[in-house]
């Protein structure tokens, strides 16, 4: 695993051409014929969709079949991810710790793993030079209820699918571009994008929401699911990060 700072020097455009580099190689090396699944992972607002969509469009450009599909389609819904957060903050508060299976509170697992992954490897094991990848009841960006919707993308040989989402590694993807980043950068950005989105959330709740749950949950989870093939940035300087 390698470590890309997008501070000093190496600015957002030089890291992603450098993550988008170490993609295409694992992909010709280990990957030839077969869709290769690459998760993006970090904590809230460590910028997952951003480089995700500034690597479509590099490997795009490169003449890969690069699909991105946003983990957070198979979200519980906004409202009742927010009750889930609401009932942990009180138990963790009152001394009880993260349950260990936190994520699968706040996103249906079992239909990620269904839908993306186990598709991925029957096309992969079977004959077929194409096929279509088939994703059903997932919600759209907006992560509200009554957004579900069908959604089917083209799948060939060459195709390279990308994967946001905060808790991806648990699904064994080909390779990980793990987003480092601190809980206190985490929560101003957290806040930053409610006050221009306009969500309208106590900020103490948001901060609560990142110290008390999604980073001792994303520390078990690293212990738990070491990376074995992937490349760690470091995100903490914002600045020079940039919606592609």
């Amino acid at each position: 695993m390698s470590l890309y700072s997008l501070s000093g020097q190496m600015g957002y455009d030089s890291a992603a051409n450098e993550v988008a580099g170490a993609i295409m190689a694992e992909k010709s090396s280990n990957y030839q014929g077969q869709v290769m699944v690459v998760g993006v992972e970090g904590l809230s607002n460590s910028g997952k969709t951003t480089l995700a969509t500034a690597l479509e469009s590099k490997l795009n450009a490169d003449s890969y079949s690069p699909l991105l599909i946003e983990g957070d389609k198979f979200i519980i819904g906004k409202m009742k991810a927010m009750e889930v957060y609401s009932s942990l903050i009180s138990s963790v508060t009152s001394g009880e710790d993260v349950p260990e299976n936190f994520p699968e509170l706040i996103w249906r697992c079992p239909v990620l793993q269904q839908q993306i992954f186990e598709q991925v490897s029957r096309f992969n094991g079977s004959s077929l030079d194409e096929t279509t990848l088939e994703l059903y009841d997932v919600l759209d960006e907006t992560k509200i209820d009554g957004s579900e919707h069908d959604k089917t993308y083209p799948l060939t040989r060459e195709s390279i699918i990308l994967v946001p989402l905060m808790f991806i590694r648990q699904f064994k993807p080909d390779f990980v571009v793990y987003l480092d980043i601190t809980p206190d950068t985490s929560i101003k950005r957290k806040i930053n994008r409610d006050v221009r989105i306009g969500f309208r959330r106590d900020p103490s709740v948001t901060r609560k929401m990142v110290e008390l749950i999604e980073n001792p949950a994303m520390a078990y989870h690293i212990q738990q699911n070491p990376l074995t093939s992937g490349i760690a940035l470091d995100v903490n300087d914002f600045t020079q990060i940039k919606p592609a």
